[in-house]
């Protein structure tokens, strides 16, 4: 009797899976046919488009247009040099204690971090061709 169970739980077990692999067979059709219609849908008019659009047009108030975004690293920088054209020329220079500090001093291979054949460009006047060696 009960080598009659094991034969009949196993031909249940059998035909169980036999339906689940019919039905995935199934979905597996159906969903590749709607995914190789979507793919053959978008041209390449669609994509330049969306690339287009990627551009010109806000998505949300948090993730703005690339153009959106120019224009404010634009206005942000306008602003920043305003106001440093405002400032006193003389809050630009290094105070005699901060130049020769190591850790502070970028101007000099010591301070940089970037061994003894870097540059030494000074933060307070302009970099002229003549000051990088070129």
């Amino acid at each position: 009797m009960a080598e009659k169970a094991k034969t009949k739980e196993a031909k249940r077990q059998a035909e169980l899976l036999k339906i689940r692999k019919a039905v995935q067979q199934g979905y597996s059709a159906v969903m590749g046919g709607n995914y190789s219609r979507t793919a053959l849908a978008l041209g390449i008019t669609d994509l330049a488009q969306r690339h287009i659009d990627d551009i010109t047009k806000d998505q949300s108030p948090l993730r703005p247009s690339k153009l959106t975004r120019v224009k404010q690293i634009k206005e942000n920088v306008k602003s920043a040099v305003a106001a440093a054209k405002k400032m006193d020329p003389s809050s630009f220079e290094l105070k005699e204690e901060e130049s020769k500090a190591k850790d502070t001093n970028v101007n000099t291979a010591e301070g940089s971090g970037m061994g003894n054949d870097s540059q030494g460009v000074s933060l307070t006047k302009p970099t002229t061709a003549e000051d990088l060696g070129i």
